[in-house]
């Protein structure tokens, strides 16, 4: 199944700051140690913007890409889905694709889904002892 099956394509949105996360993806300055920055909404209303950022990153950053949840205040099942296919996308692509930083919110939804060890592994473990800090 392709990316394109996995996400839903919606009427574009304007999405404030979309053209910065765009920007960045393209530009060079997202990549493994520069983490991506998505948010402050990963929700249904922005998703199809997003995705492009997101395929954008993975095709600028053959050595891999860092998403920084940790901005994120709002995250639906469209959202968990874009992260979902983004991490799919980079498997197929053999690109690692890693959290650096999660929000209370990400954190929560992962759990309700049951995501939470699925998305464990691509979390930097210095992100994931600060986190674990914040959150306690």
């Amino acid at each position: 199944m392709s990316a394109d099956a996995v996400m839903p394509i919606v009427d574009e949105v304007d999405e404030p700051g979309a053209t910065d996360v765009a920007a960045a993806a393209t530009t060079g300055a997202a990549t493994t140690t520069n983490p991506l920055a998505l948010g402050p909404e990963l929700t249904i209303y922005h998703a199809a913007e997003q995705r492009t950022a997101l395929l954008a990153a993975l095709a600028a950053h053959p050595e891999g890409l860092a998403l920084d949840l940790g901005e994120v205040a709002e995250i639906d099942s469209a959202g968990v889905q874009l992260l979902l296919a983004a991490h799919r996308e980079g498997q197929l692509r053999q690109q690692p694709l890693r959290l650096a930083r999660t929000s209370a919110a990400v954190d929560e939804v992962f759990a309700l889904m049951g995501l939470s060890d699925f998305f464990a592994d691509s979390a930097d473990s210095a992100a994931a002892d600060t986190l674990a800090g914040e959150h306690a």
